[in-house]
């Protein structure tokens, strides 16, 4: 038994120092300015934790807002909802800041004078409706599509050239813009769930900042059932996680961001795009995603627990996506409550505690088991000289009681 105690312990010690040592040598050399993150197993700006208003991205790189925690709308020096690329001398992988009050955003014709005679700041914007969300049949525009199910903060809708503020259970159409803050959330449930169906409803979740548009929404009927037919969400800037499941045969649900097209089944994806850098970054967790980047014509089909990233039109090799970079991609689309919150989509087919499973390391279960034996081993030693040091003591006892006993005197005759 104690041999078998020491060789637990001393081979569990044994087995730690071996994955260490695995771990340590799997530390890969990272370039200027880069380290090696162990949680995200990947090469991440330094300091980036460290400069005000900075934060990281999906690729991994430092960006921040130079106006503010809650980005441009949120301070009042920076009241225009836009950006612009910029060197943040705090920020050494700064993407974009936001513009002044006195300056103009992109696509600005400059101040122009109203009825009333004041001046006004005119942008070709507001001008028109969105060029890029014009539905190609212009026969759905206004087609109502889905709805608003949850509003963490605010979210903004923009119909016809003008935005409002949205509100849980506001409908949507074809043609709409909608957009957040840097620390809002919301969700859109589409309308292809009737209840009779059995089927599982196209769900999609905003991150904080971001802008996206309905551009198609194409239903068709076969002999009265009804069934999901071709719908296209634009994502203008920010993070989108769809999770689209119950699908019928030849529906399409696509994102469209810059000039990538990608179509998705039976999916759970998120979607990020930033127009600064014209970066399109998938991450596919279920399901296939077939990516398609229009000037280049190149095509690549995402499997489970794959990514890719479309850098101005260039299309990177597809790497595999850990359970751990998962899980911090989906945190920024969380609910509140968790993926126990019923409005939460980032585990579809199961509960955190699964989730918690899935993205353990099997080298941890491996150490945790032998800990376990090692413990085990440990009471069963400790149980059994326990019991010997007990029948120790009885056995001392009764020949001590036995020892101390007199003769008693024989009686006469």
């Amino acid at each position: 038994m104690k041999f078998w105690h020491g060789w637990s312990a001393h081979g569990s010690l044994l087995l730690a120092l071996i994955v260490f040592s695995m771990q340590v040598a799997a530390v890969h050399e990272c370039q200027s300015g880069y380290n090696w993150d162990r949680r995200v197993i990947g090469c991440i700006q330094t300091n980036c934790e460290d400069v005000e208003h900075a934060f990281y991205n999906y690729g991994l790189n430092c960006v921040c807002y130079a106006c503010g925690d809650r980005g441009c709308t949120g301070d009042e020096k920076f009241q225009k909802p836009c950006r612009r690329p910029a060197d943040y001398a705090g920020c050494p992988g700064c993407l974009y800041s936001c513009i002044g009050p006195d300056d103009l955003c992109p696509g600005e014709q400059g101040p122009v004078k109203d009825d009333s005679g004041t001046q006004t700041t005119g942008s070709s914007d507001d001008a028109e409706p969105d060029v890029e969300c014009t539905p190609e049949d212009p026969g759905q525009l206004g087609k109502q599509v889905g709805t608003v199910s949850y509003i963490s903060g605010e979210l903004e809708i923009k119909r016809q050239g003008e935005w409002f503020k949205a509100e849980e259970g506001d409908i949507l159409e074809v043609g709409d813009s909608f957009r957040n803050g840097l620390e809002d959330l919301a969700r859109i449930h589409f309308f292809d769930d009737p209840e009779d169906s059995g089927e599982e409803p196209w769900v999609v979740d905003l991150s904080g900042d971001t802008n996206s548009c309905v551009q198609d929404y194409i239903m068709s009927d076969d002999a009265g059932v009804p069934a999901r037919g071709n719908t296209v969400v634009r994502i203008l800037n920010g993070i989108l996680h769809a999770v689209t499941k119950g699908w019928k045969q030849g529906s399409i649900f696509s994102v469209k961001a810059g000039t990538t097209i990608c179509g998705i089944r039976g999916t759970d994806v998120v979607f990020s795009y930033q127009p600064e850098t014209k970066e399109t970054s998938v991450y596919v967790h279920e399901g296939t995603v077939e990516v398609n980047e229009t000037v280049t014509g190149e095509t690549r089909m995402l499997k489970a627990g794959q990514q890719i990233v479309i850098r101005d039109s260039k299309v990177s090799e597809i790497k595999p996506l850990s359970s751990e970079q998962w899980e911090m991609i989906v945190d920024k689309t969380e609910m509140p409550g968790g993926s126990d919150d019923p409005r939460s989509t980032s585990v579809p087919d199961g509960s955190r505690s699964k989730r918690v499973l899935d993205s353990t390391p099997n080298w941890l279960w491996v150490l945790a088991g032998g800990g376990m034996l090692a413990g085990g081993a440990f009471l069963i030693a400790s149980g059994t000289l326990i019991l010997i040091i007990l029948f120790i003591i009885i056995k001392w006892r009764s020949r001590g009681k036995k020892s101390g006993e007199k003769t008693p005197p024989m009686e006469e005759d």
